[in-house]
């Protein structure tokens, strides 16, 4: 078990619905990004899901509102932010238990680094072609 993270774009944005309670989304596309334990950029997008009125955890409230297995739709200033981030070496530190893999948090965020500035560049495409960013994550 772990952290599982994915980013996607889709021509519509997605209609979230509800199965026993559960979210699940309605895009046959594949993700264009993973990541696997990338407890720093989890922190980021956990922060924009919070300033979207999300809450964090299941136990919080009713599932739906969870950040577990719900994509959350990206902005252009979401992606400017998180590469000023980037560059200036300044993700967030990562709270998260033993499934964020947040004991090495600092090695992942350096290995990751270029594939995240990578993903800033493709989110910034998509946008310009009308699409819609998510990021999704699952633990």
């Amino acid at each position: 078990m772990g952290l599982d993270q994915y980013a996607f774009s889709t021509s519509k944005q997605l209609k979230v619905t509800h199965d026993a309670g559960y979210p699940s989304c309605n895009t046959p596309e594949e993700p264009q990004y993973q990541w696997r334990k990338h407890s720093k950029l989890q922190a980021f997008m956990e922060g924009v899901f919070g300033e979207r009125g999300g809450l964090l955890r299941e136990q919080d409230g009713p599932p739906w509102l969870s950040f577990n297995c719900n994509p959350i739709l990206l902005e252009p200033e979401d992606i400017d932010n998180l590469e000023a981030c980037l560059t200036n070496g300044g993700l967030p530190e990562s709270e998260g238990g033993f499934f964020f893999g947040h004991q090495f948090q600092d090695e992942a965020a350096d290995e990751y680094r270029e594939q995240d500035i990578e993903f800033c560049a493709w989110a910034r495409k998509e946008f310009d072609r009308g699409r819609h960013v998510y990021y999704d994550c699952w633990w």
